[in-house]
């Protein structure tokens, strides 16, 4: 049955018909006014990917210029992550293609658009090549349709999963639906993320479509979905222990939920076998793992390890820079950084999921779990990134749908974790290249004599174990048992 919650003064039914449009216009408004900028460096990668798939397509931009040959040789050459990436010539600058195909796909399709607005776009390989801003709003089209259908899927099981574990209605007055979409529609970091031209979106979305799916016990569908998300950014596959861990409520049926995803790999995949350019494939994104740093700006334990790194030599005010892999575990007598943090997160996701399978009566701890295993995913691992929080925010929010958790103090934590999220982009990339506050927020980095970045690694530290202990403590014992198919009609 469900607790007894205090309930925030109920809107009257006029606002009720009218705060969420408003909300809904007032953050579109945002977005659209934000993403016509330069955004960070990685804009330029988008530009530069876009414009390959558009006019050479999207099964020829990956690996050499030359196919790998479909040999054993070859494939383990491509598995290594060592073979020459090929490089995408775009406006005299070489870029490298490290994301899956259905990123390249969606770019294609902005390249196309843009190409039909100005035809010299064919020959954007020439240094002397001029875009124009609307390049920069198409190649964010993707993330920003994602980001619109992220708000109508929590939209959507917000209204439709109405009953509770005894089939009694649920008081819709009580439930932190309008506070909840607002928080997270508003929200300046997720705002910022796109402003600043992450795609993370584009896979948050069916991340979070399969999740949904595990909570309504749709576990072919969740499985489909899951493996398009790995194929729109590889950070999808954080999902894929939680995954198999519920699955196991039908464990008889698992092999066909992995012949599933396979099979959707395999459909998504056949343009580039039929070109001769998997292993190409391959290798492009086996680079993933070959970045040279303990960590890509984000603020973390490795972060503070960079930090105190650089602190030995340049005193307590030292400017951070990135510490490479290769160095540090040369100081370490060869023990592997990526070694170590692969080891600490597969014991704290064990742990996680150890949780998750005593709880697992309710289906509301999907969602805190797969929420845990991306925030574990950024504290534990190398060479992560600083917008790699990104689908946090939407786990959560689909978790906080459900009255029983507002009494976790959820809601402080979830803008706490807002605020370290943003300011770990801002402190590095400002509002973006071009803007006022461009990078390092404007020098505001480093402005009190100290890098600001550390105190917020440690503050993002401390917030991952308050998390954990609102999460853990208790977990939902049972108010929302596996939800009936029925719910989302």
């Amino acid at each position: 049955m469900p607790h007894s919650l205090p309930s925030p003064a109920p809107l009257d039914p006029a606002q009720r018909k009218w705060w969420l449009p408003g909300v809904f216009a007032l953050g579109l408004l945002l977005r659209l006014l934000l993403t016509w900028g330069d955004g960070t460096l990685d804009v330029n990668s988008w530009k530069a990917w876009a414009w390959a798939a558009a006019t050479d397509g999207a099964q020829r931009i990956y690996g050499s210029n030359e196919p790998i040959p479909p040999t054993l040789a070859g494939a383990a050459a491509a598995l290594s992550g060592e073979t020459v990436n090929r490089k995408v010539v775009y406006r005299g600058v070489k870029y490298y293609v490290d994301y899956p195909p259905l990123t390249m796909y969606y770019l294609a399709i902005a390249g196309k658009l843009y190409l039909a607005s100005d035809p010299a776009f064919a020959h954007a390989d020439r240094p002397g090549y001029l875009e124009r801003p609307l390049l920069n709003f198409l190649v964010r089209l993707p993330s920003l349709l994602s980001d619109i259908a992220v708000f109508a899927l929590l939209w959507l099981v917000s209204g439709r999963w109405r009953r509770g574990e005894a089939g009694t209605e649920v008081d819709r007055s009580r439930r932190p639906t309008i506070k909840l979409l607002t928080a997270y529609w508003l929200n300046p970091a997720l705002i910022l993320a796109l402003s600043l031209g992450y795609l993370d979106a584009t896979f948050t979305l069916p991340l979070l479509g399969a999740v949904v799916l595990l909570m309504e016990s749709r576990y072919a569908l969740a499985w489909l979905l899951f493996a398009a998300s790995v194929l729109t950014k590889l950070q999808g596959v954080f999902l894929l222990p939680l995954l198999l861990v519920v699955s196991l409520a039908r464990w008889r049926r698992l092999p066909g939920y992995l012949l599933t995803a396979s099979a959707t790999v395999a459909a998504l995949l056949t343009p580039y076998f039929f070109s001769g350019r998997l292993l190409d494939l391959l290798a492009g994104l086996s680079y993933n793992g070959r970045e040279n740093f303990v960590s890509g700006n984000n603020a973390n334990g490795w972060w503070l390890l960079s930090y105190l790194h650089a602190a030995q030599k340049g005193g307590f005010g030292v400017r951070t820079d990135l510490l490479p892999l290769d160095l540090l575990s040369s100081e370490w007598a060869g023990l592997s950084p990526r070694l170590l943090g692969l080891l600490l997160y597969a014991a704290y996701a064990l742990l996680l999921l150890t949780w998750y399978w005593r709880k697992r009566g309710s289906a509301v701890n999907i969602p805190l779990a797969g929420a845990l295993l991306y925030y574990g995913y950024t504290i534990f691992l190398t060479q992560v990134h600083e917008n790699h929080l990104y689908p946090v925010f939407a786990l959560l929010s689909l978790a906080m749908l459900f009255p029983t958790l507002e009494r976790r103090g959820l809601g402080a934590a979830y803008v706490a974790l807002s605020v370290v999220y943003f300011l770990n982009m801002f402190l590095f990339y400002g509002l973006g290249r071009g803007s006022w506050l461009d990078g390092e927020g404007g020098g505001l980095r480093m402005l009190p004599g100290f890098d600001l970045s550390v105190p917020l690694a440690v503050a993002n530290l401390l917030l991952f174990g308050w998390l954990n202990w609102l999460l853990l403590q208790e977990g939902d014992a049972g108010y929302y048992r596996q939800l009936p198919r029925r719910s989302i009609k």
